[in-house]
């Protein structure tokens, strides 16, 4: 779903603002402090229900106010099979949340994200190179999420015996026992169901890959690049073995050491992990071919993915900025919105079917200029 029109009150720096937004490109310019990466903030707080820059919920509600308001009419669907519903989440001090999704109330965060999917660049998503498993676990499984729809429920399940089970490891047992060999036995079946998953959905991801790179002229055409599972366990020996082989270590630090909960995925080229190969600006490229490659693969599934970028021209020269809007130009559904603090960044866009709408933010204040 794609955003048509975006209210927010109380959120950051931003008082009121009631915006009415371009299907396509939005551009958010400003100088810094502004208030444009306010904005992205707002639209990702809308989609995944928490910040991307705290993770303390008071810090992003407006000095002496108790709460925040964001909402928005979202798009339903992708083409011309589209219809509109109406997005809310109220955030107050003492942590309370109401969501409401087309008036009705909901309890789950999870709903948020899967009527509003929003991905999100910034100068720190080069962390799923360099930070640890976790930052990519994550990237991937927020695909998987989207277009398996069965995905989220056995994550939930799954996560709730790996919690029981480290909490019964937390209670020093002298021995592996009956207690042990039955969860580890559903602990077991899960754990193969969402492998099973990730290796479908990383499959689905290479093979999409591999025909984007054929398409676009960049560094990519000289470059193999490939997105390798490692499952969190030897997928050659049985993890009910590999459970209670690992039990002693298990209880001595108080939880599971394997498992999916461990799983990474190894984004390599030439059989190197990309980081160890790729310059800077190579690998930024690639940041952002795979970003955008996942909102394509999601848009199958009749969503219209929204991409938020902070700070686009960030580290990159002008011929790499060209590529960067060359690649996302080459997408029919995913809506972005670009900040930038450069007022004609406008100017690269080259596809002239690409409508756009353009944003100049200063103290908090959002100006509108439609464009064309």
């Amino acid at each position: 779903m794609s955003l048509s029109a975006l209210r927010i009150s109380d959120f950051r720096n931003i008082e009121q603002q009631n915006l009415q937004v371009d299907q396509s490109v939005n551009f958010i310019c400003g100088d810094n402090g502004s208030g444009k990466t306010s904005l992205l903030e707002a639209i990702y707080y809308l989609s995944h229900g928490r910040s991307f820059n705290t993770s303390n919920h008071s810090k992003v509600i407006r000095f002496d106010q108790d709460h925040f308001v964001l909402s928005a009419d979202v798009c339903n669907g992708v083409g011309l099979q589209r219809d509109e519903l109406t997005v809310g989440l109220r955030r107050f001090r003492n942590n309370d949340v109401d969501i409401r999704i087309d008036g009705v109330s909901e309890k789950r965060v999870s709903q948020l994200a899967k009527v509003l999917p929003v991905q999100l660049i910034t100068p720190d998503s080069f962390k799923i190179f360099f930070g640890g498993p976790k930052e990519r676990r994550q990237f991937f499984d927020f695909g998987l999420f989207h277009v398996k729809q069965s995905f989220h429920d056995d994550w939930l399940r799954f996560s709730k015996i790996h919690k029981h089970r480290n909490a019964l490891l937390k209670k020093k047992p002298s021995s592996y026992n009956d207690e042990f060999d039955y969860w580890d036995g559903e602990f077991c079946r899960l754990a193969e169901i969402i492998t099973a998953h990730r290796l479908e959905y990383l499959n689905l991801f290479n093979s999409r890959f591999e025909k984007i790179n054929l398409s676009i002229e960049s560094f990519l055409t000289q470059s193999d690049v490939t997105f390798e599972l490692n499952g969190g366990y030897n997928s050659d020996i049985d993890l009910h073995k590999q459970l209670k082989q690992a039990f002693g270590k298990d209880v001595k630090f108080g939880y599971t050491s394997v498992g999916p909960h461990k799983s990474d995925v190894k984004i390599k080229t030439a059989h190197r992990l990309v980081e160890d190969v790729f310059s800077r600006g190579q690998m930024k490229l690639l940041l952002y071919v795979i970003k955008l490659l996942q909102s394509d693969i999601i848009s199958e599934v009749d969503l219209a993915p929204v991409m938020l970028i902070d700070d686009i021209s960030s580290e990159v020269d002008e011929t790499n900025l060209q590529k960067i809007f060359q690649f996302l130009q080459s997408s029919k559904e995913t809506q972005f919105f670009i900040s930038s603090i450069n007022r004609d960044i406008a100017g690269f866009l080259v596809d002239e079917n690409k409508t756009h709408a353009m944003f100049h933010v200063k103290h908090g204040t959002i100006k509108q200029h439609i464009g064309t």
